[in-house]
């Protein structure tokens, strides 16, 4: 009697990641029609009584002087006693991160011909719902549709997202960001490439810039991919190396500038 054949466990390749040699499953209408409807929701839910003050009034008043201060510097219109109390009041908040947020909403101020705090919360809702569509991309990669339409619903209808989202301050273009530079990672490790690893690595160093504070997932998540995909030792390759160092140059840059004098915010 002859032994049977062994068969053959695959080792996994060392460019493997998550979602490899997995296709995804197709997105049913079902699944569209509830997909369609959170997002509807959220939208609702976000863009009611857009002129009520929030609920972090000191972290979006700091956002209002910068934008305000920058949407004078560029308004023909306005009086030189206008621009230089917005000037000096936006000098007074100090510098945290890159005003990038407030300069998107200046522009809208700017292309509106007024200032109106409400294109904050638009700007804001529109940043925080393009983010579910890379989460649901994302959560596909590692679940099946069904299952990935449950962190979205999280994502966009919880309190806090909701109370967020609304806030004039670079947390929901942060988070669009972050959101972008993961999926853009995990599909780097599932099939890795030149124009993957350079794109995972633009979207890391803009959420960063956006705001630091992201500075503490964006390389981690990047090392667990590694990790996953050669081994310990691939930390200490070139590829992990440089991107945890091209990912936060931009912001270190933007820090070194400002503790030599920096820009004013106009």
């Amino acid at each position: 009697m002859t032994p049977a054949p062994e068969t053959a466990t695959p080792s996994r390749g060392a460019d493997d990641g998550p979602g490899s040699g997995t296709r995804m499953k197709p997105i049913s209408r079902p699944v569209l029609a509830v997909l369609a409807l959170l997002f509807v929701a959220a939208g609702v839910m976000r863009l009611v009584d857009l002129d009520a003050p929030g609920t972090l009034i000191e972290r979006e008043y700091r956002s209002m002087l910068l934008a305000r201060s920058m949407y004078y510097a560029v308004d023909p219109p306005a009086e030189s006693w206008k621009r230089e109390t917005a000037r000096v009041s936006a000098l007074r908040e100090g510098r945290l991160e890159p005003p990038i947020n407030e300069a998107l909403v200046a522009t809208a101020y700017v292309a509106g011909g007024r200032e109106r705090v409400r294109v904050s919360r638009v700007l804001g809702t529109g940043f925080w719902l393009a983010g579910g569509l890379f989460l649901f991309a994302l959560a596909r990669r590692l679940v099946p549709p069904g299952a990935a339409v449950v962190p979205v619903g999280f994502y966009l209808l919880s309190p806090l997202a909701v109370t967020t989202s609304r806030s004039f301050q670079p947390d929901s273009f942060m988070l669009f960001l972050t959101l972008v530079a993961l999926h853009a990672m995990v599909r780097h490790a599932e099939r890795p490439t030149r124009a993957r690893y350079a794109w995972a690595v633009a979207s890391a160093a803009a959420a960063i810039l956006v705001k630091p504070f992201v500075a503490f997932l964006i390389p981690f998540a990047f090392a667990a991919l590694t990790i996953h995909r050669k081994g310990f030792r691939g930390l200490f390759r070139v590829e992990a190396i440089a991107f945890a160092v091209l990912a936060v140059t931009p912001t270190v840059a933007w820090f070194a500038w400002n503790a030599f004098g920096g820009v004013e915010y106009d």
